[in-house]
């Protein structure tokens, strides 16, 4: 069963680790609260003086519904962030909503909300800003996913704010899924432009292991009325079915060949929690790899995170910034005999200063919320 801790670096990927939660999971029952194995609250010291606290409410299965973070200011501590949660009995987020302190009343900042697909995998996804006051969300933007029965995605409508709360679908994704095998084996991704034509600009092919993984992603891109090769992707898993390796080429017209343009590596504890993923790929001007993205984790006997580690290049992945605009982070964790967490060691590097950098996270159960 996953427990759930929510670390420095765990809220940094909240989403992440809920909606991968799945109900059929060893001891993973619904409807059997788990053990709580955090504390409601926390210092954050920076040079050894409390710098802000957080306060956590959780539900009966240990997920975080509320986490409110005061900071410091004068003799005291005044309000400045509010997230609040909510989780269907999968353990699955179905929303998530952020507030900020501000003349007085917790104003809106952003939300997410999520439905899933009978196998927790998400079904609909919708991304909102806040009015800036406590009047309410406006939706950004909205998908829409399926998937065949490995996982593959066969549809993707993405939808985008043109006004208001107004959205108007921009890209869908269509496929074709053997109904024998119940496999997705070929996959087309269209535009649309402003009066709804739609145009397609990539498909892709699947081929398979004997298990139903993909073994092979071959994309075309459309350019004009011509399909054209434009990349290839090929998959290694280990034998629980999890993917170990992913290199990707770009396909070269000049020389008729496939360039490698993309490799990552992924390994895992023998009961599946991740220890390595690094994610190597060409950026532009370079002509060989580089590693973008590394993450590493280490793991006590009892199967709780020791260590974490993260590092990007500059920041950026492929050309993108960071949504944390992160270039490294490094975090240690302690616990109690019982195996409660009582302490985090968090060394973060920003390409902006947007947090306390440099500190320590003292875990507390029961302390007095003033």
């Amino acid at each position: 069963m996953r427990i759930f801790k929510l670390t420095l670096a765990a809220m940094l990927a909240l989403a992440v680790v809920l909606t991968s939660c799945r109900k059929d999971e060893p001891g993973g029952d619904s409807h059997t609260p788990i053990k709580m194995v955090l504390a409601d609250s926390c210092h954050i010291k920076v040079d050894g003086v409390i710098n802000s606290k957080q306060y956590f409410t959780f539900n009966a299965y240990g997920l975080p519904v509320e986490t409110r973070r005061v900071k410091a200011e004068g003799n005291g501590f005044v309000n400045d962030s509010l997230v609040k949660r909510g989780f269907d009995k999968h353990r699955n987020m179905l929303f998530e909503e952020r507030y900020v302190w501000k003349n007085g009343f917790w104003n809106t900042a952003s939300k997410r909300e999520y439905t899933y697909t009978s196998n927790d995998s998400i079904a609909t996804y919708i991304a909102y800003n806040g009015n800036g006051d406590v009047s309410g969300w406006r939706a950004t933007e909205k998908h829409e996913y399926d998937y065949d029965k490995s996982g593959v995605k066969t549809k993707h409508n993405a939808y985008t704010a043109v006004s208001g709360d107004i959205l108007k679908l921009k890209s869908s994704l269509t496929s074709a899924v053997d109904p024998e095998t119940g496999l997705c084996t070929f996959a087309t991704e269209y535009i649309y432009d402003d009066n709804g034509v739609k145009t397609p600009v990539t498909r892709t092919e699947y081929t398979r292991y004997d298990d139903g993984n993909v073994k092979v992603a071959g994309v075309d891109k459309r350019e004009g009325d011509v399909w054209k090769s434009y990349c290839i992707s090929t998959f290694t898993y280990d034998a629980g079915g999890r993917k170990t390796l992913e290199m990707g080429a770009i396909y070269n017209t000049d020389k008729g060949v496939y360039d490698m343009d993309e490799m990552i590596g992924i390994s895992y504890t023998t009961d599946g929690k991740l220890t390595m993923y690094k994610r190597d790929c060409k950026f532009d001007d370079e002509s060989s790899l580089s590693t973008e993205k590394l993450v590493e984790n280490e793991y006590n006997a009892s199967g709780k995170i020791v260590k974490y580690h993260l590092e990007t290049k500059d920041g950026k992945f492929r050309g993108k910034l960071n949504a944390h605009l992160i270039k490294s982070a490094d975090c240690a964790y302690k616990y109690d005999n019982a195996g409660n967490l009582i302490e985090e060691t968090f060394n973060y590097d920003f390409l902006f200063k947007l947090w306390p950098e440099k500190g320590v996270i003292e875990y507390f159960n029961s302390e007095h919320v003033f």
